[in-house]
C-alpha cells in the first residue's frame, strides 16, 4: 500500500499536486492547519487528531480549510477519547469515523493505515461500547 504522509508545512495547494502526482492509495495528514483541505477524493483522507481545537483561533481561512479536511476524511485518528469528543462536537463529526490509537501524534505506520482501512465499514463504535 501506497501512502503519502503530509506534514503540514506545505500548503494545501502543494500538497494537492503532490497528491495528484504520486497517486497513492492513501493519504495521512495532521488536522491541525488543513494541510489536505484542498485535497479531491482521488484517495482515503486519514486526518490525525493530535490536540482539542482551539476555540476561534487561526484564520478564517484556516478554520476553513480543517473543516472541509475533517468533513472529506473517511476517517479521523484520535490519541485519547477527550480529543476525539471535543473534535467531534467542534466540526459536528459522527463519531463512529473517529478512531482511538494511542502514539498516534506522531503518524501512522503503512500496516495501521492498511488495518484502519481495511475495518473501517464494520464493527461497533468506540463510543457505543
Amino acid at each position: 500500500m501506497r501512502v503519502t504522509r503530509l506534514d503540514g508545512a506545505e500548503g494545501p495547494l502543494a500538497a494537492r499536486r503532490r497528491v495528484s502526482r504520486e497517486r497513492p492509495d492513501a493519504v495521512v495528514a495532521p488536522l491541525a492547519g488543513g494541510a489536505a483541505g484542498l485535497l479531491g477524493r482521488s484517495a482515503p483522507l486519514i486526518s490525525l487528531l493530535a490536540a482539542p481545537p482551539a476555540g476561534g483561533g487561526g484564520s478564517r481561512l484556516r478554520r476553513w480549510l480543517e473543516r472541509r479536511q475533517a468533513r472529506g476524511s473517511v476517517l479521523l485518528v484520535a490519541p485519547e477519547r477527550p480529543v476525539a469528543v471535543a473534535c467531534a462536537q467542534r466540526w459536528g463529526l459522527d463519531l463512529a469515523r473517529i478512531r482511538l490509537v494511542a502514539g498516534s501524534e506522531g503518524g501512522l505506520a503503512d500496516d495501521q493505515v492498511a488495518d484502519l482501512l481495511r475495518r473501517r465499514p464494520g464493527g461497533r463504535a468506540w463510543h457505543l461500547a
